[in-house]
């Protein structure tokens, strides 16, 4: 049985579950902390970006790989691009610069169809690198080191260590939010 995707608009969402209110806090800084429970697999911000997650079983690096995305498959250009990541438009020039020098491949509509779709905006924590950010959402999602490893082409032990600085990085910033 296959489930349907809602379309929420972010500003008007408000749920009530059991007297509790929840609220979209994807978009904070802080956001990528809260792991997003089993409810929100399902749904689907109408102004936030989705990147399948077959994109990243390539050869280049998770940001080459979104910027290329974003520019060729989407027609975002580089300051759009910086204000989606959070990056200085001058490291997206850069970054796809590079891209471009490498031999070309072509993002194909086939290929990514998954079931597993990465909300853009876990990528704006500054604090993480890409893959950090990647394997720290998907860690969320209760998947395995080694189902990560298979659906990003990486060794599972890199997997492990990516998501274990991920969360050490996280333990050192709640240490220092509450010494101050």
């Amino acid at each position: 049985m296959e489930k349907p995707d809602f379309f929420i608009n972010s500003t008007n969402l408000e749920y009530s579950i059991s007297e509790q209110r929840i609220s979209n806090q994807f978009k904070t800084e802080d956001s990528i902390s809260e792991t997003p429970s089993v409810f929100y697999l399902n749904l689907k911000y109408e102004d936030e970006i989705y990147l399948p997650v077959t994109l990243f079983k390539n050869r280049l690096t998770p940001l080459q790989i979104i910027v290329k995305y974003l520019k060729e498959n989407l027609h975002k250009t580089n300051k759009q691009i910086a204000l989606l990541l959070n990056r200085d438009p001058k490291t997206i020039w850069v970054t796809y610069r590079s891209v471009q020098k490498k031999k070309a491949f072509v993002f194909e509509e086939t290929d990514i169809q998954v079931d597993i779709q990465v909300p853009l905006s876990i990528f704006r924590d500054r604090r993480l690198s890409i893959l950090e950010a990647l394997v720290h959402y998907l860690k969320n999602l209760e998947m395995k080191y080694s189902e990560i490893a298979r659906i990003l082409n990486k060794d599972q032990r890199t997997v492990w260590t990516v998501h274990s600085r991920a969360k050490k990085k996280f333990e050192k910033n709640k240490k220092d939010e509450s010494k101050k």
